[in-house]
């Protein structure tokens, strides 16, 4: 039988077919720019050409705002590092100049957020001269081991996360299924795997999550396990409708081969489309789907094997986190390490006892990320969350869900900028479980006040110019069993009203 599976470039032959070429790298102060570049110039690739859009002087304060994976000291040793480099510099007086003689341009996922770049991205691939790489599409293919790629609207670096968890559980235990795992995250706190990628082997797994507006750049291949965790309005501005936005995400899949697998959420409608052009699949959802993955069934998170064969891993009481979002993260998780497996083509009766384990063993400990419904504290009888990471109106009906169950009253502070999706939903949601809602100026927070109107809600809605103002709001009008939820619905709301040292956090801790 021919073998079907993708096959990987070695680091040394795709370093040597670049030699020589003009090279450009779009955005050095970011993490995939800086790890890129980084890449290169260790490499030896000389008359590298690295381009970032801030003003020289302003550049370091960037860089060390943005790379949270690195101490302190180690940012600066990088940033000193990495002015010396035998490399041309281009910031902001000379930003982009001379990259339509560009043989070879790498990009990061944000750059076509910053509007000047436009002209002159779309300008190098009408001349046609040059290969357009993106970060994600070196991982594939160059990463020797497995990858399980994420994807999806909402959950993928909860997904990530717990993912590698439980898969380094079982390279602790199941050491012939997998030996050592790494993972690739998609915010300021998690590394890239792109500085040790030389002594990686094939007996290791990588996790990679995987944004919109990478698939958007393009990823050149799929991932053997590809994870969506679900397809909701999102980066409508990025993408321009919702038919384009939802292709993009399904492109993870597009180029997986025979014995590949596709891990899919059965509780999305167009998942379970999607599922009939598939082959391999498991499927996670929070009924029962009848289908090979895992499920909910009696208060149990069981798992359907290829077999048919049903075993419960974990209690539902059992998990950590709150709302019925996190279960179905928990769920994508333990179906994506069980595509791994089933990828592998490995015994199941010696692996399911082990991943059992590993999954009792690291939900009981495993409470959510930073920022994401994450409980802050309780104070007074009020207990406060922290939201930050909903941007879109599903993430925040979601956490409003959670908090209903638990909380006498909800209190929420949302607003922003708005990316091209429907409100309504949180409108209707506001209406049913928020009589206070403390909003911040933005073009998403109008859609929110209009949303929560034509809902016919009740909702007091408080005005805030600035968090501060916000805070105060929330001190005037919370009771002995409230939750407080900071969830913005909306893009911006850090970036704009959080930039500064005393935040939603701070200010909750100190009383």
């Amino acid at each position: 039988m021919p073998d079907t599976k993708q096959k990987k470039e070695t680091v040394s032959s795709f370093v040597a077919a670049l030699q020589g070429k003009r090279i450009h790298v779009v955005g050095i102060s970011g993490i995939e720019g800086y790890t890129i570049a980084e890449f290169l110039v260790r490499h030896g690739l000389e008359g590298v050409i690295l381009h970032d859009f801030h003003p020289k002087e302003e550049f370091g304060r960037v860089f060390n705002s943005l790379h949270l994976y690195k101490s302190r000291k180690e940012r600066k040793e990088s940033l000193a590092d990495l002015m010396n480099w035998d490399a041309q510099f281009c910031f902001q007086d000379s930003y982009l100049q001379g990259i339509e003689t560009a043989e070879v341009v790498f990009l990061s996922q944000n750059w076509f957020a910053y509007g000047p770049n436009h002209p002159r991205i779309d300008q190098v691939n009408d001349l046609g001269r040059a290969t357009i790489m993106s970060l994600s599409e070196l991982y594939l293919k160059l990463l020797p081991s497995p990858i399980i790629g994420i994807t999806g609207s909402v959950g993928k670096s909860t997904v990530s996360q717990l993912t590698s968890q439980l898969m380094s559980g079982l390279a602790s235990r199941a050491p012939s299924l997998v030996r050592q795992v790494c993972l690739g995250g998609n915010d300021r706190r998690s590394g890239q795997l792109l500085s040790g990628i030389e002594n990686m082997k094939a007996d290791e797994a990588a996790i990679l999550e995987i944004s919109n507006r990478q698939l958007k750049l393009g990823i050149g291949s799929s991932p053997q396990v590809g994870v969506i965790t679900n397809i909701l309005p999102n980066h409508i501005d990025d993408h321009g409708d919702f038919e384009h936005y939802r292709d993009a995400k399904l492109s993870l899949l597009s180029a997986q081969h025979p014995g590949d697998i596709a891990v899919l959420n059965h509780d999305d409608a167009i998942l379970r489309e999607q599922g009939s052009k598939k082959r391999e699949i498991i499927w996670f959802g929070l009924q029962d789907h009848a289908r090979t993955g895992v499920f909910v069934k009696e208060g149990q998170i069981c798992i359907r094997s290829v077999s048919g064969a049903v075993s419960p891993l974990f209690r539902v009481s059992g998990v950590k986190m709150t709302g019925e979002h996190n279960l179905s993260n928990v769920l994508a998780a333990i179906a994506a390490v069980y595509g791994f497996i089933c990828y592998k083509n490995m015994p199941e009766a010696d692996l399911l006892p082990s991943l059992q384990a590993v999954v009792a063993g690291t939900l009981t400990e495993f409470t959510g990320l930073i920022g994401r419904l994450e409980f802050v504290r309780e104070a007074g009888g009020v207990r406060y969350y922290y939201d930050i990471k909903s941007t879109i109106p599903q993430g925040t009906v979601a956490a409003i869900n959670a908090l209903a169950l638990q909380a006498e009253r909800i209190i929420l502070i949302a607003g922003g900028e708005e990316k091209g999706v429907d409100y309504s939903g949180l409108g209707q949601s506001i209406a049913s479980s928020v009589p206070v809602l403390i909003l911040l100026p933005g073009a998403g927070s109008d859609k929110i006040r209009k949303s929560v109107r034509e809902a016919g809600a009740k909702t007091f809605i408080c005005e805030a110019e600035t968090f501060e103002e916000a805070w105060r709001a929330v001190l005037d009008q919370q009771k002995t069993g409230d939750a407080v939820l900071l969830s913005p619905a909306c893009t911006g709301f850090l970036s704009r009203f959080l930039e500064e040292k005393v935040g939603f956090k701070e200010r909750v801790k100190a009383l």
